[in-house]
């Protein structure tokens, strides 16, 4: 498998993730594409497993054209995703993909979104998720389509909302719980597309062999 990462902000997300990766998860990995500057600083760590970094900043505010714009900038992705002859795209990214990249790489473009869908799509939906006073939070993994967060959910990493409650922590640090989940879930989604075992139907996805019948109890006692 040939795989790429669409990243913004720092990055933090998917360094976290590549750099605990197991071997097979790395070496999978053959670009790291970035709309944002911020994550300038991972060049180095990138190159140094052998993953391609390309940085392209998508800049709209003020524009009067920001639609040929925005098409303009995913069809040079998806040329991008070609010439490295990429199978899936792993996203982390802010900005809504468009165009004919859909049909491309339809149902193999996946988002990890911070947030349990379809309650709360859009940015910042964690904090959302704390503010609504939501006894779970989580992430969810879903195909990207041409809407935002409205695509086929794969599956959702869920955990208790007092588990970011620490006061003694600031910042990225109270939600590394939360991103571990996410984490523990990209890497989950890697094995079963490499095993071949998630089957798409119209709006909705099974992974052959999982158990849809298992529940949990929060918290765990």
């Amino acid at each position: 498998m040939r795989l790429a990462i669409y990243s913004s902000n720092r990055g933090s997300t998917m360094k976290k993730t590549i750099e605990r990766g197991s071997v097979e998860f790395q070496n999978d990995i053959k670009l790291f594409f970035s709309d944002d500057p911020r994550t300038e600083h991972l060049r180095g760590f990138l190159e140094e497993r052998g993953i391609a970094y390309i940085l392209s900043p998508l800049r709209l505010r003020g524009l009067s054209n920001i639609e040929t714009v925005r098409r303009a900038y995913w069809d040079r992705f998806l040329t991008i995703l070609q010439e490295y002859q990429i199978d899936y795209v792993f996203c982390n990214g802010n900005h809504l993909i468009q165009g004919e990249i859909l049909e491309k790489y339809k149902n193999k473009i996946i988002n990890f979104h911070g947030a349990l869908l379809p309650s709360y799509p859009g940015r910042m939906a964690t904090d959302r998720m704390l503010e609504k006073k939501e006894f779970l939070i989580g992430s969810s993994a879903i195909f990207v389509d041409e809407n935002m967060d409205t695509g086929p959910i794969i599956m959702e990493a869920v955990l208790p909302a007092c588990a970011i409650w620490d006061e003694t922590k600031s910042g990225e640090a109270r939600y590394d719980i939360a991103k571990d989940a996410q984490i523990s879930m990209i890497y989950k989604v890697h094995q079963l597309l490499k095993e071949n075992r998630i089957e798409v139907e119209g709006n909705r996805v099974t992974i052959r062999g999982a158990d849809y019948s298992a529940f949990s109890v929060f918290p765990q006692i």
